[in-house]
């Protein structure tokens, strides 16, 4: 995945130089300016490329269930992102075609570069006191890794299979902890603790369904 979004980066950002190169003017005058744009054209897009990889390449982080994760507020600020590109282009082409004056241009580049940063920031800052706020005892990452460490143990395939089920159910479709009576949350996770030195495999199944009806 990471090998395929670097490819995307190096390709978008080489085909905007080259049809930059393309459609360079002529005219001494003009080049300095032509090429500031082209420049910048890349950079907004290196900025979005870089919001939406954190976000894919994150997103098995965001499933472990801890509150304040950065990776929930990631689409957020894709959509800010965009359309601050989509806004400050805008602005660009209406002052590279005269439609508007290099100072209301100046100006207004500022501008929306300033509200998108402090929506960011304000969205980071939200995020991190939502982490606070809703304190957990045991996360999703947790119980997946006692789950992982229970099927190192090669009990036998049926409880392994079990085990493998479990492991997707917490992943995918178990509730976020902080939504989960905490005191039942935490006797399992215990519960499956002991299970690692346990030779019961009744017990041990009977830990694994009460994880898969949180």
């Amino acid at each position: 995945m990471n090998k395929l979004l670097y490819a995307l980066l190096i390709l978008i950002n080489l085909s905007i130089l080259t049809i930059g190169l393309l459609l360079a003017p002529e005219n001494p005058d003009e080049k300095s300016g032509y090429w500031i744009s082209v420049m910048w054209i890349m950079f907004l897009f290196s900025v979005n490329w870089f919001a939406s990889a954190a976000f894919f390449t994150g997103s098995k982080k965001y499933s472990d269930g801890i509150p304040g994760s950065d990776m929930g507020i990631l689409p957020a600020i894709n959509v800010v992102l965009v359309f601050y590109s989509i806004a400050s282009l805008l602005l660009m082409f209406t002052y590279r075609y005269d439609i508007v004056s290099y100072n209301f241009h100046a100006v207004s580049q500022v501008i929306i570069f300033a509200i998108t940063g402090l929506i960011i920031i304000l969205s980071f800052i939200s995020s991190k006191t939502a982490g606070i706020a809703q304190e957990i005892k045991v996360s999703k990452k947790d119980l997946l890794e006692q789950c992982r460490k229970l099927n190192k143990r090669n009990l036998g395939n049926d409880i392994n299979s079990e085990i493998l089920d479990t492991i997707n159910y917490i992943s995918y479709k178990m509730d976020h902890p902080k939504n989960l009576n905490q005191e039942k949350l935490i006797g399992l996770y215990e519960s499956l603790g002991q299970c690692e030195d346990s030779d019961n495999i009744d017990d041990i199944k009977m830990v694994l369904d009460k994880i898969r009806i949180l």
